[in-house]
């Protein structure tokens, strides 16, 4: 296998894994965020920077009078459309890897095809949320620099926790990213090389070509006007040369031969005299038959008397 095969292989499976991993991380993500929205705040067990925090994360979660684009109500909405598309990104990343290790390829062009658009859609609804989330971020940097309140200040990091979140990180974005357009284009490359190997027009310009003309009934490896073999003779071995071959002797003249011994050749094919013009091979000469009698009778046959002539029956006599 060339490094070329290689690698090809490899993307999928690196995918495969990249959107397992993400795919869980983010669906548990998502499930803590639906779940703060519900919960009670403790303001008296706020003791920790962590605590403070946490705590900053489910207020965000529940604060509807919030002036930025995003409020509590549509941070909800966005968490529930990042569980259903973490879930499918799993899902569809097992498959991926499934059918790339079971080299199904009746089902993998078009798991490529689903895991690509996927994980595009999922690049793109990470900017809208990162954008919206940046825009509240902003509103609270505003107060801070205005304020400088400790209050202020964890939210203003909640926010930016919730902002690198939605960006996964930077460098995850990118790196889905560049795999779904890796996915898409890979799998589009196969469909136009297909189509080039079916509309090939090396196969369409041999239909262009003369067609081959009828040899006919003649045996195009035998020339009856020079009563030569065509075909290569076979390579002498030794001293000794086939006849017809480009060693051999010149043939002298066949009437010169007539009444010695000499040595056995090779027959030779050679045309009758006359041969009929419908019939395009040699034909043997047949004799007609003759039907008449013999002048003389064969005589054995004339010691025997000739045989009595049939009898007639009468219809009052007795035979």
């Amino acid at each position: 296998m060339s490094l070329k095969e290689s690698g090809k292989r490899l993307i999928p499976f690196a995918a495969a894994g990249l959107g397992i991993f993400q795919g869980l991380v983010w669906t548990i993500l998502a499930i803590l965020g639906i779940v703060s929205r519900f919960l009670v705040i403790d303001q008296i067990s706020w003791i920790t920077h962590s605590e403070k925090l946490s705590n900053t994360l489910t207020a965000i979660m529940q604060n509807d009078a919030s002036d930025g684009p995003l409020t509590g109500v549509g941070l909800f909405a966005v968490t529930i459309v990042y569980l259903v598309m973490s879930v499918l990104w799993v899902i569809l990343s097992s498959i991926l890897f499934i059918c790339t290790r079971a080299q199904r390829h009746d089902y993998l062009n078009g798991v490529r095809v689903a895991w690509g658009v996927l994980t595009l859609v999922i690049c793109i609804y990470d900017v809208i949320v990162t954008g919206m989330l940046g825009a509240n971020y902003k509103e609270y940097l505003d107060l801070y620099n205005s304020t400088h309140a400790s209050g202020v200040l964890y939210v203003l990091i909640g926010y930016g926790t919730l902002f690198s979140l939605a960006a996964r990180g930077y460098v995850l974005w990118i790196i889905n990213l560049v795999a779904s357009i890796l996915m898409l284009r890979g799998e589009l490359n196969q469909k136009t090389k297909a189509n080039t190997d079916i509309y090939d027009s090396s196969t369409i310009d041999a239909f262009d070509e003369p067609r081959t003309p009828y040899p006919g009934h003649n045996n195009p490896a035998y020339g009856w006007e020079n009563e030569q073999p065509k075909f290569d003779a076979r390579p002498s071995s030794g001293n000794h040369d086939y006849p017809g071959g480009n060693n051999s002797r010149p043939q002298a003249d066949r009437v010169a031969g007539l009444g010695k011994q000499g040595p056995k050749s090779y027959p030779q094919n050679i045309l009758p005299a006359e041969q009929p013009n419908n019939y395009r091979y040699p034909t043997p000469h047949i004799p007609q038959p003759d039907y008449y009698p013999p002048q003389q009778s064969n005589p054995a046959m004339k010691r025997f008397p000739p045989p009595p002539p049939n009898p007639k029956f009468n219809r009052n006599e007795r035979y």
